[in-house]
């Protein structure tokens, strides 16, 4: 009996330091997010709401993943948690947070009894989305406008002294050179990608849709100067032409245009192209 009793609360202890264990797992490595991601923009709809794509991995097979968004400048109360999914078997998670257009903190949690973990992305919105397409007055060249004063104006952008991968991409049109799509706030110097020059006028013009919608703005730039619209109609059609700096065995411009897509907009969505054209085509008779 001696052995017993203490025996007993041997087994106890252990039992619960397991479960303490357990339920303190590092969030690193027992709830992780993988999207959305930081500063991006996702298209609202017509009825002025969007959905936010949560994803991650969890250690806890079937937890509740749960999420709300915190508007970061109306002062407006929390949201309610909203249920967004169950982790299955494989750890891999996946659903959507319907919002309404706005500029966000997001909160994402995963409960399973007496574990729990929360992921945040500080910046994330709902709003407009536009790509732009054209010759240089679209591009861009050495001189540009100041870059959007608004913390809503954003961009995927390329990274610093990233002269060598462009020059590549340019080469090769490879789109694996090409940034990821994590957002950028679309400030002076910022280069948009996939082939935007650096700021020009559309870092104000997204800071003035941003100001007029009250929504948050991601704006892509796939323009090529020195193009023209019979350029970017054969390489949309994969016909060559013929030009001394554009590639056209590669498709470009259009193939700036096809990686935005591919790449960027099946992710975040876009309401319209905004296309520059006409500068280079004035000889055309036809």
């Amino acid at each position: 009996m001696s052995f017993t009793r203490p025996f007993s609360l041997l087994l106890a202890w252990l039992l619960v330091a397991g479960c303490a264990s357990r339920s303190t797992l590092p969030q690193s490595n027992a709830f992780v997010l993988s999207a959305p991601a930081h500063r991006l923009v996702y298209q609202r709809g017509l009825d002025g709401s969007g959905s936010l794509p949560i994803a991650g991995t969890c250690a806890w097979p079937g937890a509740v993943v749960e999420a709300r968004g915190i508007e970061t400048e109306s002062g407006a109360e929390e949201q309610k948690w909203q249920r967004v999914a169950e982790v299955p078997a494989d750890g891999k998670f996946g659903g959507q947070l319907k919002i309404k257009g706005g500029w966000y903190r997001l909160e994402v949690r995963a409960t399973h009894r007496r574990q729990h973990a929360t992921a945040v992305v500080d910046r994330v919105g709902v709003g407009e989305v536009f790509i732009v397409v054209g010759h240089s007055v679209a591009h861009g060249g050495r001189t540009n406008l100041t870059g959007a004063t608004s913390d809503h104006v954003n961009t995927i952008a390329w990274p610093t002294n990233s002269d060598a991968p462009r020059k590549e991409y340019e080469r090769t049109a490879d789109p694996q050179l090409l940034p990821r799509p994590i957002g950028a706030h679309f400030a002076g110097g910022v280069r948009p990608a996939p082939f935007g020059h650096g700021t020009y006028f559309w870092a104000q013009f997204a800071d003035r849709v941003a100001s007029a919608q009250g929504v948050p703005v991601l704006l892509l730039n796939a323009a090529f100067g020195g193009t023209s619209l019979e350029h970017w109609a054969k390489s949309a059609r994969g016909e060559p032409f013929e030009h001394s700096f554009v590639k056209s065995p590669l498709r470009m411009p259009y193939i700036n245009l096809h990686h935005a897509l591919r790449r960027y907009a099946t992710v975040t969505g876009v309401r319209a192209i905004l296309a520059d054209q006409g500068q280079n085509d004035w000889p055309e008779n036809d």
